[in-house]
This record gives structure tokens, sequence and C-alpha cells, in this order.
């Protein structure tokens, strides 16, 4: 899987491990005197034990860890694991705290915070140069057109600004007339 057809659809872990360990030259770096071991390796690629042979993987420790963090925290560990990657982590939208009804309100939306953006980066680059204090405008410029995108295109997928979808569900909740 490229960078580019990356899936918001979760795998099992051991499903994505051998994917990108197992199905590529990736397991001529595990020799006999790295740790750990092949054999541990190929056993991290199968379903957990009873129903499997596998055991228990980095990737599910991981989320355990992340599971177990103060809110807080959970961001900064997955912050950390993306510049490992060399990526940076974008907190996804919180559907809780968004308003979908209405697509041009946030087409609208979008399109102004990027505007933002760009006068933010207009503004800073005004003088040749870029203080400290301009990049980490930039940087939260950028994260924020970044979640805000995010949520307008998981809400595309989702079907909530398609009319017709919203038409039955109103209809399926009517009552039923006698």
């Amino acid at each position: 899987m490229t960078p580019n057809a990356l899936s918001l659809h979760r795998v099992a872990s051991h499903e994505l491990l051998r994917e990108v360990l197992v199905d590529g030259d990736c397991m001529k770096q595990f020799d006999e005197s790295t740790s750990p071991a092949r054999s541990t390796v190929y056993q991290w690629t199968r379903p957990l034990r009873p129903k499997g042979t596998g055991s228990r993987n980095p990737l599910d420790n991981a989320e355990a860890v992340i599971r177990a963090a103060k809110p807080e925290g959970k961001a900064r560990i997955a912050h950390w694991i993306c510049l490992a990657a060399k990526g940076f982590f974008i907190p996804g939208p919180d559907p809780e705290h968004r308003d979908t009804s209405e697509l041009f309100k946030h087409s609208s939306q979008l399109i102004q915070e990027f505007a933002q953006m760009i006068e933010t980066l207009a503004e800073t680059a005004r003088d040749g140069k870029i203080e400290p204090h301009e990049a980490k405008e930039i940087r939260r410029a950028w994260q924020k057109i970044q979640s805000t995108t995010e949520f307008y295109v998981r809400q595309c997928e989702s079907g909530e600004f398609d009319p017709e979808r919203k038409n039955k569900e109103k209809e399926k909740s009517k009552p039923a007339s006698n």
C-alpha cells in the first residue's frame, strides 16, 4: 500500500505487519544476530492465540500504551511514532463538536481557513525571513486546515452531505401511519 492509498479503515495489526514486513524484502533485515528473531516477527504476522498461532505484536503494544495514556498524552505518543516514520501527527476532527448539517457552510469554512493559512504564510515571508514564533504560527494554521479538511472529507465519505440519504433516514424515522 502506498502512502497515497492509505485508508481510514482499520486492518488487524498482524495483517498490517504481514503486508509491510513479510510480503517484501524487509525480513532480510532480521537476521540471527538482530532482535527480534525472524520467527518472532513471523508470529507477529499471525492472528493471536487461541484462534491463531501468533503472538502479541509491537502494534498491539503501542495501541495498549495509547489507550492507557492520559488524554493529553495520547496525541504525543502518536506524534512520536509519526516522527519515527518521518511524518507528523495531526489529530482527527472531533465529530461531537462539529455541525454537519450544511455542505455549503463546510465548504466555505474550509476555503476560508485555507485562505487564512495562505495569508499567514504571506505575512511571515514579507521580510524575507521566518522567525521561530512565525514558524509556530504557520504550523498552527497548517494543522487547523488539515484537521478541518479531514473532517470535511470524512463527512463526504460517510454520506453526510448526501440529500437522498438524509431523506431516506427521515422517512425511516417517521412513525408508521395506520
